[in-house]
């Protein structure tokens, strides 16, 4: 089970839960160190989600790391699936200032992101390397403009429990992702130009 945690758990059944904490800070990390004006923001989902909101508060810790003057700018939603809705959100924190958003709420928070790196501001993407999906592999407009995404390594996850079965060796209970074990990372830089500086604190935090 994905992203699920059960009050008991049967010997065949394992929930795969994830450090979003720990992507969200890196996300943080890299939006603070890219950011010139001092304001960043970040377009959430749901906050009845517990992994969002992880990310939420998270991305803002990481750039207060970076920048202890840093104002982020944060909204929640009421749909994962609202890309116009996540657009808007971005618009509105690049208004007030800000130049880089990082999406963390699905479709929504994807329609942030898509929309800040169209208008040439900084956009970090969440769960997956959205290079691929919300700018179709560079084909995008924008493309060059999206930073990284944090990413929940959910093929690795499913993958060791595979292994883990075929050896006869699985055991029902809860596995965590973190960047430790390299469940929690970061997407490659791809067509932004990330400075060297930048990218050695990344790999540093």
């Amino acid at each position: 089970g994905i992203d699920q945690f059960q009050e008991e758990f049967p010997a065949n059944y394992i929930g795969v839960l994830f450090r979003e904490d720990q992507g969200g800070y890196l996300a943080g990390v890299l939006a603070a160190s890219l950011s010139e004006s001092g304001v960043i923001g970040v377009v959430g989902g749901r906050e009845d989600v517990p992994p969002v909101v992880r990310f939420v508060n998270a991305y803002e810790t990481g750039a207060q790391s970076v920048n202890p003057d840093i104002r982020v700018l944060s909204v929640y939603n009421e749909s994962f699936t609202a890309p116009d809705k996540g657009a808007s959100d971005a618009a509105q924190f690049i208004g007030e200032g800000a130049d880089v958003i990082f999406g963390a709420g699905g479709q929504t928070g994807s329609g942030g992101v898509a929309a800040a790196a169209e208008q040439g501001v900084w956009g970090i993407g969440v769960d997956q390397d959205e290079y691929f999906s919300t700018f179709n592999g560079g084909d995008a407009p924008g493309a060059d403009k999206l930073a990284s995404s944090a990413v929940k390594r959910v093929d690795l996850g499913v993958f060791t429990q595979i292994v883990a079965s075929l050896k006869g060796e699985f055991t029902g209970g809860i596995f965590g992702l973190t960047a430790e074990n390299a469940g929690i990372t970061y997407a490659p830089f791809h067509d932004a130009d990330i400075p060297d500086d930048v990218a050695a604190k990344l790999e540093e935090t």
